[in-house]
């Protein structure tokens, strides 16, 4: 008998009622049982939703490193694990691809468990969509912590007017960190409608980002990132837009990220073609690097949880 799979923690219908307030949807707020073991675990809901996925209290905290990047860099022929994620302390990690899990076993002396990116418990647990998807949704290259953007935003918003009516209307999909810089502003500016997932600390992140995903026809971008793969896997088709984009590295520690940035521009010329679906090898793209081959069901990943707990220590007589 096929095991059930619980459903989304927020609906589609709450999804775009959070929209009407960006400001209060986009604070950074403490999860109500934050992970204890390693706190970055609950970033963009990861953790939750493995937890959720397997039946495991909320509270319970993951004896592991759960990784969320889908990326890792190729360095004198080897693969590489970020540092920030390299813990003697914490001698598990549950890796999300086969790339994840060669840079982590070439750290040396870590337990590496493959089960897949955990954004994709989070898709296999929505329900069926409830109506046809229309417009785009648009994902402009994002900066992070040590990486700063620059886009031309004018002639963006000028290609997104110019492309034909079947990509409208036209939804600008913001990312945290730049809607506390101001870079949404020309698009609102614009009139164009500004939606987002929550902060990178909100445990219902990538439930509102699937569902906003869900709800659009086509998924418009300027690089290939995780939303280009979670779209594919939900069947959407995404254009990537022609736009030069550039990042200076803010530390020189994270020099590295240069070459990640780098593989994932290389992927662009697999979604320059417009599609009313996603390819057969577009899909097996996105399958590779969110890992999908080591999917876990949820009594497997129950197991996997529950046998990363400490063991108590046996009382002797």
């Amino acid at each position: 008998m096929p095991e059930t799979t619980p459903g989304p923690p927020i609906s589609l219908a709450q999804t775009w009622a959070d929209q009407t307030d960006l400001e209060e949807l986009f604070q950074r707020r403490r999860p109500a049982h934050p992970d204890r073991v390693y706190p970055p675990n609950d970033n963009y809901g990861f953790g939750p939703c493995l937890r959720r996925f397997a039946g495991i209290a909320p509270e319970e905290s993951i004896h592991a490193i759960v990784p969320h990047g889908h990326n890792y860099p190729l360095i004198d022929g080897q693969r590489q694990a970020p540092e920030q994620e390299r813990i003697d302390a914490i001698p598990t990690v549950l890796a999300s691809s086969d790339a994840c899990l060669e840079a982590f076993r070439n750290t040396g002396g870590k337990r590496v468990i493959p089960i897949g990116l955990a954004s994709l418990y989070a898709i296999h647990c929505l329900e069926p969509a409830a109506q046809p998807p229309a417009g785009s949704l648009f994902f402009r290259c994002h900066s992070t912590g040590v990486t700063q953007l620059k886009l031309d935003d004018d002639q963006l918003i000028r290609n997104l007017r110019g492309l034909p009516d079947r990509f409208h209307p036209i939804h600008i999909c913001a990312y945290w960190r730049d809607w506390d810089l101001g870079e949404y502003e020309p698009f609102l500016a614009e009139g164009f409608q500004v939606v987002g997932a929550g902060s990178h600390c909100d445990p219902l992140f990538i439930w509102r980002h699937l569902h906003l995903l869900r709800s659009h026809r086509y998924v418009l971008s300027t690089g290939v990132s995780s939303h280009v793969f979670h779209a594919c896997l939900l069947g959407i088709p995404t254009l990537i837009l022609p736009m030069p984009v550039q990042r200076v590295i803010r530390h020189q520690s994270f020099a590295w990220k240069v070459q990640t940035y780098q593989e994932m521009h290389g992927l662009r010329s697999h979604f320059q073609v417009e599609r009313s679906e996603p390819s057969r090898d577009q899909r097996a793209l996105s399958e590779l690097f969110l890992g999908s081959s080591h999917q876990r069901s949820p009594s497997e990943l129950k197991q996997i949880l529950n046998s990363l707990r400490p063991q108590a220590p046996s009382r002797t007589l």
